[in-house]
């Protein structure tokens, strides 16, 4: 019996309990993801840490196409706790003119000395504002013209004739 307690004892005392740390990092970008050729906009990133360890030194930056310019409002982030949320603002800049959408992408990526991550999103580029309707009135003005100079010259003509 007394081997039995001893054995149960030593059993119990070399068990160690270990905790498993996991990191989780989610980023969501806002909406409206679109905005106006030539023009500007913002948009926020969420980063949230859904893990049960801190994020520390974590580094942020944008890859983006020709088209755009994107900074960003904070480009370090100390400690990033569990649960804990942040939001960072993107100011986006379009630099082409387009009378047609188009799409444009950029990656935001997250980095510390352990973990890199890159997240890629895309961005809808309107066209310049009011481009088709001016366009469409010109166009109806142009071929209002054009008839009443026809008419113009048929009637002369029919005066003439008369």
């Amino acid at each position: 019996m007394v081997k039995k307690i001893f054995f149960l004892i030593l059993f119990f005392s070399s068990v160690q309990v270990f905790s498993v740390e996991f990191v989780n990092l989610s980023v969501t970008l806002g909406y409206p993801r679109q905005i106006r050729s030539n023009g500007t906009g913002t948009l926020d990133i969420t980063l949230n840490n859904r893990g049960s360890a801190a994020f520390h030194n974590l580094e942020l930056s944008v890859l983006f196409d020709d088209d755009l310019e994107i900074s960003l409002n904070q480009s370090r982030i100390s400690v990033l706790e569990p649960g804990e949320t942040i939001r960072i603002n993107l100011d986006i800049a379009s630099n082409n003119r387009h009378i047609f959408n188009n799409e444009a992408n950029f990656t935001f990526k997250v980095q510390n000395e352990e973990n890199e991550s890159n997240f890629r999103y895309r961005l809808t580029l309107l066209p310049i504002e009011n481009f088709w309707t001016i366009t469409v009135i010109f166009f109806a003005l142009f071929i209002v013209i054009i008839f009443a100079l026809i008419y113009v010259k048929v009637n002369k003509e029919e005066l003439n004739a008369g």
